[in-house]
């Protein structure tokens, strides 16, 4: 504060500047003067961005105590002028990251001559504490990107004081010198030196294991949430002006520690030392690592992942038609590849966290030749999303459902990728040998599809859930939409590899006509089938079958009980009804339709209680889910057994329980899903003596369920079959009205006076219009009435003919008409009564007379 205040009152001079520079050098290992850095910056940032960007621009978000710091009437010139420089006070705060150049001062060089303790200068005790100081500062540089983007501060821990007095390292307090070593008494002489070397050697180790690891307390931490942060300031500065002022830190933060690839690494300089240091190490290289930083590189993950954080946030602000400089593309690039090593050698946990939270959307912001980086980072996602719980060290403030999340958003921007590029080679980054094939956007479509498919099966976050089932939906709709673009007719691959199957698929292609001549439908084996997988994946055809598959069996077993998942799903199968697909695969389509029907027997049959609004919610979106499905595979209706499980559930809807309920056929058979087993009862077999609906209680689940169920009945009687319409599916009435049906009645002419239609209405809301004419049936003129009606839902025409035998081939109704034959008596008419009729009730009896 006293010097913000003579920067006030009177600026310092130039020389002054300088002479503060160099004291906070040797005092840049304390965690106390990076934090005390911070705090004013960050209040002397806030008042930059209200100078620059005026007062609509988010305000960045600082304590009290730190407005305080700053004096309120100081000059704007002043803010700025005191924001640059304290911003570079403390040169490059990535040498924090490095213990040798932090201790290259005459202080640490003459403590190491005179001290037994410490045999080189970057082992003082009190450079245990670089990686906590290492994090603040990088925190800190974080904050400021932050507040340039616009971004609010998630996280305050920046201010979050420890003592510097100790270091933690797991349970064990380590001791920190309390005064810099400039300052302390010599208290042995040079003769040190003549020690033994055993000893000097245990002194380094024993150095080398109390480094200060970032402290744990996830009890006061606050998590990350990915959906809370909001969405970047409009007026923020372009990439290129953040990167000119924290390019040089985040880009060697992100790398600290790392060994870097000889095509990467720059040319090594030799630099000139003490010739009795030189002679110091090289006493010790028989024992000890020449590079002393070997050991703590792992201490220092912590802050390159943020910096490594702060930059994918920084490009990922990438504005349409924004340029940015090759430079920084290339750094970014070689920064994400390190940062996105799998392997289990160099793999780093916090830093591979931090980065796939941060690059949602990496993929969707237009970078120039960002698809270097597809490989990489669909390896890392596979890393994430295949298993159930992490393999590697997580960020503490990044939960595993917000990484797999952010994993989740990564991977839906790159289904597209495969077939728009197709077989266009990706460059690698680091040039591999030339037995090694060119990899390709097609050569990912195999793993993007199963890694979606693993991710579904895996995922137990409800949100998380609901994003792979509309990226599932979009690879079929895609693959789909590709194959039909390319004139591309696969042959169907069936998901049994029994003799079987392939007859019931060769069944599915057969016509209407056979099928019904034939009494049966298609051959099912879904039930006893389920557990199998489909063997290709590559085709649009496998893609549907294993699709509808998954997503209906995950639906019986485990998201029904989630409304928001299980209408999700719904809305996958219903988007899947849609897709055209050469041949079509009508088995699994009726496994489909079969599952669904299965599915709202099972909800309505659960107990009272269980019923509720978002249950009886489930329950109209799969009546209108398989409304969708007959309609857009109207030839399902012709198999009887389909027909009849479908018009079972319609029943059900509307009246609340079903005509066949005998409970001896039960048959109760077993579904295997992955590890869960459900019990599934086909009730209510076809040849069941039916239940009639006098002896019925009227009980449906809702009134709701029961409209969902009635217009699924109307669907079936009225569009499907018949949809779309001539007008186009955009209409559902008719385009006949009375002059074009009178052009077909007798004289085909209007006439004069009067009309040929009789007009009645019902409701006062249905005008039913009736004309009793053939239409020009001269063949087969029987009785026909034709209907025109006219409601609330739009215009229906309707013709109905009297018709007392059959249809029969080669023989007109004519000759039915001449001799019809009269029908059987029937005798059992009741019980007969004798009833005398009278002209008056019997109360007339009970009058008394009078004379008149």
């Amino acid at each position: 504060m006293i010097w913000l205040m003579a920067c006030h009152k009177s600026f310092p001079s130039p020389s002054l500047w300088k002479t503060f520079r160099n004291m906070c050098l040797y005092w840049r290992h304390h965690e106390a003067l990076v934090t005390m850095w911070h705090r004013v910056n960050h209040v002397l940032t806030a008042n930059m961005l209200k100078i620059m960007y005026g007062p609509d621009f988010p305000e960045m978000t600082i304590g009290e105590e730190e407005v305080q710091l700053l004096p309120p009437d100081m000059s704007t010139e002043s803010i700025v002028q005191c924001w640059f420089r304290f911003l570079h006070i403390l040169q490059n705060p990535v040498d924090l990251s490095r213990p040798s150049v932090v201790s290259n001062t005459p202080k640490f060089l003459q403590h190491a001559l005179t001290s037994e303790a410490v045999v080189d200068p970057s082992y003082h005790p009190c450079l245990a504490r670089l990686p906590l100081v290492f994090l603040r500062a990088m925190k800190g540089i974080s904050a400021m990107v932050n507040a340039f983007l616009g971004l609010p501060q998630e996280i305050r821990m920046e201010y979050q004081t420890h003592d510097s007095q100790t270091g933690m390292t797991g349970n064990k307090m380590v001791s920190t010198p309390s005064t810099p070593p400039g300052q302390r008494r010599a208290v042995k002489t040079i003769s040190v030196l003549t020690g033994s070397l055993a000893t000097k050697v245990s002194s380094k180790a024993h150095a080398a294991k109390h480094i200060a690891h970032p402290p744990i307390n996830s009890a006061n931490m606050e998590k990350l949430i990915l959906d809370t942060r909001l969405p970047y300031a409009s007026k923020r500065p372009k990439c290129n002006s953040i990167l000119h002022l924290f390019d040089a830190w985040l880009f060697d933060a992100s790398l600290a520690g790392v060994e870097l690839h000889p095509a990467h690494a720059a040319p090594v300089k030799e630099r000139r030392t003490s010739s009795f240091i030189e002679s110091k190490h090289s006493s010790l290289s028989m024992d000890l690592n020449t590079d002393p930083n070997q050991t703590r590189d792992v201490a220092y993950q912590a802050g390159r992942a943020e910096a490594c954080g702060a930059l994918c946030r920084i490009f990922c602000a990438h504005k349409t038609g924004e340029v940015i400089l090759p430079e920084y593309y290339s750094r970014f690039y070689l920064m994400m590849y390190y940062g996105l090593q799998t392997d289990e050698s160099v793999v780093s946990g916090e830093v591979l966290s931090n980065i796939l939270f941060n690059s949602c959307s990496l993929l969707r912001v237009d970078l120039d030749g960002v698809q270097l980086l597809l490989p990489y980072l669909l390896k890392a996602i596979e890393l994430v999303l295949s298993k159930t719980a992490p393999e590697f060290k997580l960020c503490e403030l990044i939960p595993y459902s917000e990484l797999r999340k952010a994993s989740i958003h990564l991977l839906l921007s790159m289904l597209c990728l495969p077939l728009h590029f197709k077989d266009l080679e990706i460059k690698d980054i680091v040039r591999q040998g030339d037995n090694n094939p060119p990899v390709t956007f097609m050569s990912l479509r195999t793993r993007i599809t199963e890694l979606v498919r693993v991710a579904l099966t895996n995922e137990t976050d409800s949100q998380n859930t609901q994003m792979l089932l509309g990226g599932f939906l979009l690879l079929v709709e895609d693959l789909a939409t590709s194959e039909q673009t390319d004139n591309v007719t696969l042959q169907p691959q069936h998901d049994m590899p029994d003799s079987q199957t392939q007859a019931d698929g060769s069944r599915t292609r057969t016509s209407t006509s056979t099928t019904l001549a034939d009494g049966g439908g298609l051959q099912d084996t879904s039930y006893q089938k389920l557990q199998v997988t489909p063997r290709n994946l590559d085709t649009a055809y496998g893609l549907f079958g294993h699709a509808a598959s998954l997503v209906c069996n995950r639906l019986l077993a485990t998201w029904k009980t989630d409304l928001n998942v299980a209408l999700a799903a719904m809305e996958l199968l219903a988007g899947l009804a849609k897709v055209k697909i050469k041949p079509a695969n009508m088995l699994m389509c009726k496994r489909t339709v079969k599952w669904m029907c299965d599915l709202i027997v099972f909800q309505c049959s659960r107990p009272a209680p269980s019923h509720s609004r978002d249950l009886h919610s489930m329950l109209c979106a799969a009546f209108k889910c398989l409304q969708l499905w007959l309609v857009e595979h109207s030839s399902l209706l012709y198999d009887r057994e389909c027909l009849h499980q479908v018009l079972e559930v319609v029943e059900l809807g509307i009246s609340g329980s079903k005509s066949q309920t005998k409970s001896q056929e039960t048959q109760s058979i077993k579904v295997k899903i992955d590890k869960d087993s459900k019990s599934v009862s086909m009730k209510n077999r076809a040849s069941d003596p039916p239940k009639f609906k006098g002896n019925k209680e009227l009980m449906p689940a809702s009134m709701r369920v029961k409209d969902a169920a009635e217009a699924l009945l109307t669907c079936i009687i009225d569009q499907v079959g018949a949809f779309p319409p001539p007008c186009g599916p955009e209409s559902l009435f008719s385009l006949l009205d009375e002059r074009s049906l009178l052009k077909f009645a007798k004289g085909s002419a209007l006439p004069e006076q009067g009309s040929l239609f009789k007009y009645f209405v019902i409701d006062n809301s249905v005008i039913v219009g009736l004309l009793e004419q053939p239409l020009g049936n001269i063949e087969d003129p029987l009785p026909t009435v034709t209907a025109l009606i006219r409601g609330a839902f739009g215009r229906h025409a309707w013709t109905m003919q009297l018709r007392l035998s059959p249809r029969a081939s080669k023989i007109s109704s004519r000759a039915h008409l001449s001799d019809p034959g009269r029908p059987l008596p029937d005798d059992s008419v009741g019980q007969q009564y004798n009833l005398k009729h009278r002209h008056f009730p019997e109360s007339v009896n009970k009058i008394a007379h009078t004379k008149a």
